[in-house]
């Protein structure tokens, strides 16, 4: 089992939250998805994204504020033309050009109408479940060598799963060097030197592999569901409102997650849903690297 991994909003300046999201999916059904949504690219961009543009596939490119205003702009254009009109249009961005009013419109309506696709067959053909932590903005990050809190209750979540399947590999969006050795060092001690830790490295591969997001379809899936809960989720003290338009991916993303009834070695039984919020990572340092 994969588990895909991406961020969102780590810089905590305009988005609400901070954002770490992972999606599960199974070896055998990889190369069938990433097919499938090579298929909903071509259908309604005509043609590859890779092959029309040099910027990278991802929500903020998808789903960002002027895609939406774009695709309002005008009435919805059939499929067929639109796809025709946003391949147009993300030739003549290549190119430095001025795309048309219609181009700027088909490509908005292209960009959403692809968006719910992926997550709708994500959901209803693949069954894909979704694992994300979600911060606050303005939260403390404590100065410590430890896993934060956040990562490891992620971990929980993944090793929860997997005892029902087998084990699991973690595949991360390539970070800068620096931050990679940290992260893997962080990640390397907590499942060598805390007691849960060695415990859940008996599913979970104790080192991840970091890949080129704009290579990886799992890591893009990841980096949709990161910047929909960014901007969808809501939380009662958060600065930012939700954006409204966001609402429907979050939806379909909900129905991803999963819940799971442990029973503790002193038969104490307690529920994790694999999509959560966490508003303090400071509390309880020394308990929370080791839970």
């Amino acid at each position: 089992m994969l588990l895909f991994v991406d961020e969102s909003g780590i810089d905590h300046r305009d988005s609400p939250h901070e954002v770490l999201a992972g999606v599960l999916i199974r070896e055998e059904i990889l190369w069938d998805l990433v097919c499938d949504i090579a298929d909903l690219e071509g259908a309604h961009f005509g043609d590859l994204w890779k092959n029309l543009t040099k910027k990278e596939k991802k929500g903020t490119s998808m789903l960002n504020k002027n895609i939406f205003r774009w695709a309002a702009q005008d009435k919805e254009i059939p499929v067929e033309d639109r796809a025709k009109l946003a391949r147009l249009f993300l030739i003549k961005n290549r190119r430095k050009q001025k795309p048309k009013r219609s181009e700027f419109t088909a490509f908005g309506q292209s960009c959403i109408a692809f968006v719910a696709n992926v997550l709708e067959m994500a959901l209803d053909k693949y069954n894909l479940k979704v694992i994300a932590s979600i911060l606050p903005r303005d939260i403390k990050i404590p100065d410590s060598q430890l896993l934060r809190k956040d990562y490891v209750y992620f971990l929980e979540r993944y090793y929860y799963y997997l005892s029902d399947i087998d084990r699991g590999i973690l595949v991360f969006d390539e970070l800068d060097r620096s931050k990679a050795h940290i992260l893997i060092g962080q990640i390397k001690d907590y499942f060598t030197k805390s007691y849960k830790g060695r415990e859940r490295s008996k599913r979970v591969i104790p080192v991840p592999f970091f890949v080129h997001s704009d290579l990886t379809t799992g890591i893009f899936l990841a980096d949709l569901v990161a910047y929909c809960l960014n901007w969808g989720w809501k939380d009662y003290n958060q600065a930012t409102p939700p954006r409204p338009e966001i609402g429907k991916f979050v939806r379909v993303i909900l129905k991803m997650s999963y819940t799971k009834n442990i029973l503790t070695e002193n038969g104490i039984s307690y529920q994790t849903k694999s999509i959560f919020f966490l508003d303090d990572l400071g509390e309880d340092r020394k308990k929370g690297a080791n839970r």
